[in-house]
């Protein structure tokens, strides 16, 4: 059985060329679990600011809520590095 490392990133963010490297790093973390809050301690700013970059980051993709950019993630995740 393959396993995916989790902390692993590598290239990753050259997968999403439509956002920049700080929001990309705001939606790897919020795809691996973390809370707004986590992310907003872990990163040094706001709850907000976590909130309204997921939001750019949903609005680029299309998604209907913040939480299908965690689908986006994922998906173009395991498409271009294979199990």
């Amino acid at each position: 059985m393959a396993n995916v490392d989790p902390t692993y990133s590598g290239n990753t963010s050259k997968l999403f060329p439509e956002i920049p490297p700080v929001h990309f790093e705001i939606m790897e973390d919020y795809s691996s679990g973390y809370t707004k809050k986590d992310i907003a301690v872990r990163k040094g700013i706001s709850r907000q600011a976590v909130a309204r970059m997921l939001k750019e980051c949903s609005d680029v993709f299309e998604c209907e809520s913040v939480e299908h950019v965690r689908v986006v993630y994922l998906n173009r995740r395991l498409k271009y590095f294979p199990l």
